[in-house]
């Protein structure tokens, strides 16, 4: 699914910033982006959801991690 796939290339640009692959990967979020765009609100809606999951699961993760090592 597209949803899957940004969410995959998103992580990889945050995790490897300085990767010569930045360019390509930036092209095909864009790709996808439009593409989430051009089919609608629902689609729109549906990727904001996922999103919004996926960063809380991660926070909650970070988080547990520093009061787990004493670095909050």
């Amino acid at each position: 699914m597209l949803k899957w796939e940004l969410i995959d290339l998103m992580k990889f640009c945050l995790q490897n910033p300085d990767s010569s692959e930045i360019p390509e990967k930036h092209t095909r979020i864009n790709e996808i982006g439009q593409e989430i765009f051009n089919d609608g609100d629902d689609a729109i809606e549906n990727f904001s959801f996922v999103l919004k999951i996926e960063l809380f699961k991660k926070l909650k993760k970070i988080h547990r991690h520093c009061f787990r090592y004493g670095k909050a």
